[in-house]
């Protein structure tokens, strides 16, 4: 199972150091999410985000009875997800709360510019599980264009999504991400950006994309819940308990321009080479 942060489905806030001196919110967001891969086998794991701002260089959390990891990222945004654990994706909500939920048991140290940290200790309760409650639906977004596996995808490709399936209760609960491999993410937008057909649950997203790029797209529909805690030192920050549900596609686009009518020009070969790398 391909794993990558969902830590924009919940606001960033705005946060800023003075004269050195650490924000008093350099911790905006900690999300604990039981997410399951609705294109995978139905495979379930469990994730860890933080995001703040650059003052947060480092966090490490201690799960109770299992080990102390440190999480990965840099510039505010950290992620850790359970194959670091367990290298086999779950196979049930059950399993992954059977191993993670319970009381008092995730303890995060933040450490900030400087050297100075914080510890902030959670509990986990993991969301049910949505089930149907209108035949036919199965509360995920399924991605109509582009298809898993495409090739040759236009650069100025219109993404196009079916909400139809998508408990109603859950459809402001959608976000779509998109990654390039080698990159990272390169653009997120949640359901208020959405462009609906009219009259339907279809929406459109335009993201703009590169030539010769691999790409990967992920649609999650999220339930759980949010709440204020603080660190040791009284900075506060948004708590997420959530339940993912994510669909991918993998696509590769046009590939760039073939080289081969500037050197039947005789444009010199280290012309090419020079595009290749770029």
């Amino acid at each position: 199972m391909k794993r990558f942060l969902i830590a924009c489905a919940i606001p960033l806030l705005a946060a800023s150091a003075a004269f050195g001196v650490v924000s008093s919110d350099a911790v905006d967001n900690v999300m604990l999410i039981t997410s399951r891969d609705l294109e995978g086998g139905n495979d379930y794991c469990f994730e860890i985000g933080v995001m703040g701002t650059s003052d947060l260089t480092g966090v490490s959390v201690n799960i109770a009875g299992i080990n102390s990891y440190v999480l990965n990222g840099d510039n505010g945004a950290f992620l850790w997800d359970s194959e670091a654990y367990q290298p086999n994706d779950y196979a049930s909500a059950a399993a992954v709360a059977a191993d993670f939920e319970g009381t008092n048991n995730f303890t995060f140290t933040f450490t900030y510019t400087g050297g100075s940290t914080q510890t902030s200790t959670l509990s986990y309760t993991q969301p049910a599980e949505l089930v149907p409650v209108v035949a036919g639906k199965t509360n995920f977004v399924e991605i109509n264009y582009p298809l898993d596996g495409a090739t040759n995808v236009p650069l100025n490709a219109e993404f196009v999504m079916d909400a139809s399936k998508v408990e109603a209760a859950y459809e402001n609960d959608i976000a779509m991400l998109l990654y390039k491999f080698g990159a990272g993410l390169l653009d997120y937008v949640d359901e208020s950006s959405f462009v609906y057909d009219g009259g339907t649950d279809v929406f459109r997203w335009t993201p703009g994309l590169q030539a010769g790029g691999e790409y990967e797209l992920e649609l999650s529909v999220l339930n759980g819940s949010t709440s204020s805690e603080s660190a040791s030192g009284g900075d506060g920050f948004n708590y997420g308990q959530l339940f993912e549900y994510a669909s991918f596609a993998e696509f590769e686009t046009v590939p760039e321009p073939a080289s081969l009518a500037l050197l039947g020009l005789g444009i010199p070969a280290l012309l090419a080479r020079r595009r290749r790398r770029r």
